[in-house]
């Protein structure tokens, strides 16, 4: 039986989504140059080769072309409204290239793992309040101004991205009984199964130890 390709519905990915030997690990040897083309990783665009990061030149970080990164930052609006948020190095990057265009100012107060502060609001009544004619109509929004504490995340691994476990579910659908279980395989390792359908799977259960996480709230 003639192996299948899925060259032409590898998922178009704009911002990196790993690191570019990630990128090439996930796609394998029969897919990688699709995979390089279509999407883009922590290195260097080139034309057709390489989608990269459209930040690259203007990255000045140390891990440059290591993986992606979340990074705290403190964003002052021109205003003068001030937030403080965990964000990707690549959007960090773009705010800093837009601040003087823009009248804003960005600054980098920390990376994954750091403990930071931020504004935020919180609802007001968090159960029903029988003296709040709004809680009653059960139409109750009020929230009152708050200060929050977060640790900031890692950036998530490449193969939790949506549209990759999407593309691996279609890969899976596609080479079911198949007599090449390559494809299958590779497609569980970027979450194209669910847990219990992996279980069952004639190829076996594959671990994924790298799924990563984004920010979490205290």
């Amino acid at each position: 039986m003639a192996r299948v390709r899925f060259d032409e519905d590898v998922p178009s990915i704009s911002r990196p989504v790993g690191s570019l030997d990630e990128v090439k690990e996930l796609a394998g040897p029969h897919l990688t140059k699709a995979f390089t083309r279509n999407i883009a990783s922590c290195s260097e665009h080139r034309d057709r080769e390489n989608r990269g990061c459209d930040e690259w030149e203007s990255c000045d970080r140390t891990f440059r072309g290591s993986r992606p990164q979340l990074e705290v930052v403190e964003f002052i609006g021109s205003g003068g409204n001030v937030r403080v948020m965990a964000i990707p190095c690549y959007a960090a990057i773009k705010k800093e290239r837009n601040d003087a265009n823009k009248g804003t100012s960005t600054r980098v107060i920390g990376g994954e793992g750091s403990e930071y502060t931020y504004q935020g609001s919180e609802k007001l009544h968090l159960r029903r309040d029988p003296d709040c004619n709004l809680c009653v109509k059960g139409e109750c929004h009020l929230s009152k101004d708050s200060e929050f504490t977060a640790v900031c995340g890692t950036f998530p691994a490449a193969e939790t991205h949506p549209d990759l476990r999407k593309f691996a579910r279609k890969i899976v659908a596609r080479t079911r009984g198949s007599v090449n279980r390559r494809e299958e395989a590779r497609a569980r390792l970027l979450g194209g199964e669910d847990e219990s359908d992996v279980g069952t799977s004639a190829a076996g259960p594959t671990d994924n130890p790298r799924l990563g996480r984004g920010p979490r709230k205290a």
